[in-house]
């Protein structure tokens, strides 16, 4: 039976379904709502740490019957395991931005600093200390899942999460 049309699989928080219903795309819930994980954890270093490393084999576990066979994987939120399963099936990868602040800039603090939005000196730290926290709090996972697979190593999660050419997407009225 030969395929009919593209195959688009959106990999993101549950809280994504409708909006990905609506797009037309196949959909896996992968992670937990940002916004949710940051009030949880209120920031705690430790508390977020261990709920990265809780999540991060979840998504493996989530993704892994879900990748192969589409033309194309989206993730959005925070799907740290997507680019490597993609990959590991050989289907392109991309990262969508919800929100521009999703995006590493020296004119804005990660989100979960939004409290810092008027000190721009602080912005590029402050997305430094987010890579940090990603290497330190997800490395170890991602690599060890490419390694079972025979794949290189990385050495930045977050910018292997947002990938070479990440997408920003807002509705024409401005909303996700």
């Amino acid at each position: 039976m030969q395929k009919q049309g593209h195959e688009v699989l959106l990999c993101a928080p549950e809280n994504f379904k409708e909006f990905s219903r609506e797009l037309g795309l196949r959909f896996v819930p992968v992670g937990k709502d940002v916004s949710d994980l940051f009030h949880r954890t209120r920031l705690n270093v430790s508390r977020m740490t261990a709920a990265l490393r809780a999540e991060l084999a979840l998504q493996f576990e989530a993704l892994m019957p879900h990748i192969e066979g589409n033309d194309v994987v989206l993730g959005a939120g925070v799907p740290v395991a997507a680019p490597s399963v993609a990959e590991k099936y050989g289907v392109p990868y991309r990262f969508v931005g919800y929100c521009p602040l999703t995006f590493p800039s020296r004119f804005h603090p990660p989100p979960h600093f939004h409290a810092f939005h008027r000190m721009g000196f602080l912005s590029r730290l402050l997305w430094k200390g987010t890579e940090v926290f990603f290497n330190c709090a997800g490395r170890e996972a991602v690599n060890a899942f490419r390694k079972r697979h025979g794949m290189k190593d990385v050495s930045n999660v977050w910018r292997h999460v947002l990938g070479e050419q990440p997408l920003s997407f807002l509705k024409r009225d401005g909303r996700k």
